[in-house]
């Protein structure tokens, strides 16, 4: 479970609460300066991998980098959406403004700001291809992630499990994966016990809402997977995409490339 924790302390350890005083605090984030913070946000999710699953490394490149792919878009759509939620609480129905990154809001009315100059290529054609990204982050935040309000020990799991998950899907012959999930389900249902007492009926209800949500996140995933491949062949981009650029990386095999420091576990969820 602790790479959960991990995950979450980028969300809840790292955040400044005064960043979240003021709506004037945030920066809003453009195109170009998000695409040079997606590399650092890979290789942290990479090195959260290489630390709690050391068999990563014996997997080819191309397994090794689909299952970063995968793992960081889960990652890093549950850490937007809980910051959204902690910096702009009185969006209760409808997502405007967005964070991607702390301290670094996206704005759905402004969308020019986050594209940037109009002298780029298909300026109009890339506002309407962010926002409908916006869009589709924006509803499911709002009406799947938020009305859970999922608890830190929940997070954690519903990470664990996304990684396990993503093992199997690409290196099926792992032995680990089926031992690894199993004992995180099983901890869920403790954590959802001591949220919801002896109620059994809550606890299956929440059990199942969070399974879907996870089942979601993989949908929404391979809806952007399709609208940005469409984007790479009809409309060019001023900027390359990351996982092209990891796949001849010399340096992508380098495992202190990236050290992160991170609280410790608190002891919840051993197994992970």
């Amino acid at each position: 479970m602790e790479v959960g924790y991990k995950a979450l302390s980028s969300v809840l350890g790292k955040w400044d609460p005064k960043l979240v005083e003021s709506h004037s605090h945030v920066y809003h984030i453009k195109m170009q300066e998000y695409m040079k913070i997606r590399r650092g946000e890979a290789m942290l999710v990479l090195s959260l991998i290489r630390e709690h699953f050391p068999e990563f490394d014996k997997l080819s490149r191309h397994t090794q980098i689909m299952i970063l792919k995968n793992f960081a878009f889960r990652v890093l759509f549950m850490q937007r959406a809980e910051m959204t939620i902690k910096t702009f609480p009185d969006q209760t129905k409808e997502c405007k403004q967005m964070i991607i990154h702390p301290g670094c809001v996206v704005d759905g009315r402004r969308m020019e700001l986050f594209v940037g100059e109009e002298t780029i290529q298909c300026f109009d054609d890339q506002k309407r291809h962010f926002y409908s990204i916006f869009e589709k982050h924006a509803k499911m935040t709002m009406e799947q992630y938020r009305p859970l309000e999922i608890s830190p020990p929940e997070f954690a799991a519903m990470i664990g499990i996304q990684l396990w998950n993503c093992v199997e899907r690409y290196a099926p012959q792992i032995d680990l994966i089926s031992e690894k999930r199993n004992q995180l389900y099983s901890e869920l249902l403790s954590v959802l016990a001591q949220r919801l007492g002896s109620d059994s009926a809550a606890i299956g209800v929440r059990y199942g809402r969070i399974m879907g949500l996870i089942q979601n996140i993989t949908i929404h995933l391979h809806d952007l997977e399709e609208i940005n491949t469409l984007l790479k062949i009809f409309m060019p981009m001023p900027f390359s995409d990351i996982w092209d650029e990891l796949k001849n990386d010399k340096h992508y095999n380098d495992k202190e490339m990236l050290s992160i420091e991170v609280e410790k576990d608190n002891g919840l969820f051993p197994n992970f």
